[in-house]
């Protein structure tokens, strides 16, 4: 895992669920990737605002991308999946 990631690592279960939500109560269009060898990988299974974690164990970086109307936003995150 690249040194550049200094996040904090959230301990998950296998296929755990994650429920994106915003603080403006937005509910922008999201789509979720893993990470992979410093680069863009996988995509994540999402429906409306839920995105299916990895089932793998071990540490992995997630990327959300949420798109509004007027532009959008990328977010990362490390889980780890035990």
């Amino acid at each position: 895992m690249p040194e550049a990631f200094n996040l904090d690592t959230t301990i998950i279960e296998p296929n755990s669920v994650a429920d994106v939500k915003f603080s403006d109560s937005s509910n922008p269009y999201i789509s979720g990737y893993l990470w992979e060898n410093e680069k863009r990988g996988k995509k994540l299974v999402s429906k409306k605002q839920n995105l299916t974690l990895p089932s793998e164990n071990g540490k992995h970086i997630i990327e959300i991308e949420a798109e509004w109307e007027n532009g959008n936003s990328s977010y990362v995150f490390i889980v780890e999946v035990r």
